[in-house]
């Protein structure tokens, strides 16, 4: 019996040889096989579907249809940085904000909105300085393969060049994800009503992570969080790079798509947040961002909007240089939305040249000017700096009419377990000079260890520290040094690890800093200043009472 190409036998056959020839392709590919059922990337990419679908819905659901919209594409710079009511306020136009991964190339971030813009709308385009030489990227393939082809409409060239740019190890990792992906992240929508999805992230209360559940009634992500001491000593460094010819293809092709729909488009600057390294506070920084500028200008893409007004101290970044908390995502969308109203108003609000020296002086300024009043916001590291400076200013006041501080029984705190335990734990205050003693913003302290305030004194001098959460004192080392206790650094000479801070002008005044707290004992360091014979005493008097060491 003749045999056909399409029986069994050979069917059998042609899938072996296939087989073995991906096989070999493979692994001349990429050297070794992917790792078991966690591809590359598997669990960064369900958050990115889940974010835009619910954005989608969002918007769907609350969009004025009477009104324009500015849309706002970049990376999680965005996702973090824009405050989308702040805007709305100050423009009346409805904010979407597209703001989702740095990974993604710029196609798949424009490509996003392009059944969505209407004439009159505008496009704005703060996106991270990221090296862009290459249109393939590591994210990309499994972004689009698994989640992401349904939410975008990718042109054509550009998909050609996504689809053959990236290495057969890529495709495999993302059928591996498309196949292993949980079901809760990739399919939720497909098996719950968006009624019940928006009823289950209203409820939401658990731990900030990125997914559906983390944004606002505005699809933003602005945790009402701040920055740690394991984010400040992250070794991000991010400075303006060299505008590449095939970023400047991308920015120009998109701005000519976007100005025949009718809107306009342009560029402006993420949000700058201060990091270790001190980069924006050096004029080859800012001679980087001048050189970018030009080069953006010249391409009929330049970018608008004072870069000034981006930049950020550490008092407002969340996890990473990339990220601002809430309070800094006000700010800069403040900022934003100024810039974005002068355009409304048809006024010219493109960046001018760059000073890199004056910039500088600039810049320091306004860190300075936001460091002021312990910074503008109610994070609680903020509300504690102001409870010591009132809990200060009530102190100096008794000693003007009395003569001498309050006196402590040891350290005295509402859940002290080294002294007096008292919701009424610094005498003679309540009600004259406060109308009530603060408490931690953690609420009151049941148990020993819990955040409060400890006061001690012996008539003559006195300390009030905030033994609080250990992952905040690293924002106020960075902004404020002097308000540190040496004695309580994780890491020696490491202001940023530190566990408790004290108000100013104690810190000033009695240069020991009190105390290192533990379950079980105090221990001094001794540190020859003014204060040397309040400490002294203090040593004393704890070493005599709770078993603590002098040193």
């Amino acid at each position: 019996m003749h045999l056909s190409i399409f029986s069994s036998s050979w069917r059998i056959h042609l899938g072996a040889a296939i087989a073995t020839g991906l096989a070999v392709t493979f692994f001349i590919d990429s050297f070794a096989l992917p790792s078991g059922l966690k591809p590359e990337g598997v669990l960064v990419e369900p958050w990115i579907s889940d974010v835009d679908k619910l954005r989608n819905y969002i918007y769907a659901q609350h969009n004025d249809p009477s009104k324009h919209t500015i849309f706002v594409i970049a990376g999680s710079n965005s996702l973090f940085s824009i405050a989308s009511e702040e805007i709305t306020k100050s423009t009346g136009y409805n904010v979407n904000n597209y703001g989702l991964h740095v990974g993604l190339h710029p196609d798949l971030l424009f490509s996003q909105i392009t059944t969505k813009v209407k004439p009159g709308d505008i496009v704005v385009a703060p996106l991270e300085w990221i090296d862009r030489r290459s249109l393939g990227n590591v994210f990309d393939i499994d972004n689009y393969f698994v989640h992401y082809r349904k939410s975008v409409s990718l042109p054509w060239y550009s998909a050609y060049v996504l689809w053959t740019s990236v290495t057969l190890k890529r495709w495999w990792s993302g059928l591996e994800a498309y196949i292993y992906a949980p079901a809760g992240a990739v399919r939720l929508w497909d098996l719950k009503s968006t009624e019940e999805m928006e009823s289950e992230r209203e409820k939401y209360t658990g731990p900030f992570r990125y997914a559906f559940f983390s944004l606002d009634k505005d699809g933003d992500l602005n945790p009402k969080l701040t920055m740690t001491h394991t984010s400040w000593m992250a070794t991000e460094d991010p400075r303006p790079g060299v505008v590449s010819p095939i970023e400047k293809e991308i920015l120009a092709t998109w701005k000519t798509r976007f100005e025949k729909l009718g809107a306009r488009f342009f560029l402006t600057n993420p949000a700058i947040l201060q990091n270790r390294h001190g980069s924006f506070l050096t004029s080859e920084f800012w001679a980087d961002l001048e050189a970018r500028r030009a080069a953006l200008k010249a391409n009929g893409t330049p970018i608008h909007c004072d870069p000034l007004a981006a930049v950020l101290a550490s008092i407002y970044r969340y996890d990473t240089v990339w990220h601002p908390n809430a309070t800094g995502a006000t700010i800069y969308s403040q900022g934003m939305a100024e810039c974005l109203d002068e355009t409304i108003r048809g006024a010219d609000t493109e960046t001018r040249a760059i000073d890199p020296d004056q910039m500088v002086k600039l810049v320091e300024a306004r860190l300075e000017k936001q460091r002021e009043d312990y910074g503008l916001g109610n994070l609680p590291f903020q509300q504690r700096l102001r409870d010591l400076t009132q809990i200060r200013d009530a102190l100096e006041a008794y000693k003007r009419d009395n003569g001498a501080y309050p006196k402590s029984v040891g350290y005295d705190g509402i859940a002290s377990d080294w002294g007096k335990r008292s919701p009424d734990y610094i005498d003679g205050l309540v009600p004259r000079y406060l109308s009530s003693l603060p408490v931690d913003p953690a609420g009151p302290a049941g148990l020993p260890g819990q955040p409060q305030y400890l006061y001690w004194s012996n008539g003559e001098g006195y300390k009030i520290v905030s033994a609080s959460p250990a992952e905040e004192c690293a924002v106020v080392a960075v902004n404020w040094p002097k308000l540190v206790d040496p004695a309580r650094l994780a890491k020696k000479g490491d202001l940023t690890s530190c566990f408790a801070y004290a108000d100013s002008v104690a810190a000033l005044a009695f240069g020991c800093l009190v105390v290192e707290v533990s379950w079980y004992s105090f221990r001094c360091f001794r540190r020859r200043s003014r204060g040397a014979q309040l400490f002294s005493f203090a040593c004393c008097h704890l070493r005599g009472r709770y078993g603590g060491s002098c040193g």
